[in-house]
């Protein structure tokens, strides 16, 4: 199957070329329905609130303990690594 020809502005020669498509194989598909993706969708949200709220809480945890970003920085190492993979 062919497509009709359409133009195209070419980037290299900033020319108008005519193009057309074939297509050799059609799959069909579509997008996937909402019960496919729930989960997915779900997940994906609760994680986002949870990064969310953890952030909150861990400013309001510095601000009521009067501790700066700058302390817990000179308080790690500088070559420290928490863990290594084997």
């Amino acid at each position: 199957m062919y497509s009709q020809p359409f133009a195209f502005k070419s980037r290299a020669l900033k020319t108008t070329v005519y193009r057309i498509i074939f297509v050799d194989e059609i799959t069909p598909g579509g997008y996937p329905t909402y019960k496919e993706l729930e989960t997915k969708l779900k997940q994906f949200l609760l994680n986002q609130a949870a990064d969310k709220e953890t952030e909150v809480y861990l400013q309001k945890l510095r601000q009521h303990y009067h501790v700066r970003e700058d302390d817990l920085q000179a308080m790690i190492p500088e070559n420290y690594e928490p863990f290594t993979l084997k």
